[in-house]
């Protein structure tokens, strides 16, 4: 059970790395945008 919930653990923090990655991938998309405007 240990190695279960080890494995959970590190697939919640990929997903919280992933989404931080795409929030930084959106905000400089957006000021590209801003910017060509």
């Amino acid at each position: 059970t240990l190695i279960l919930d080890y494995g959970k653990e590190v697939k919640i923090k990929d997903v919280i790395v992933s989404l931080h990655k795409a929030k930084h991938i959106i905000g400089a998309a957006q000021v590209l945008v801003i910017d060509e405007e």
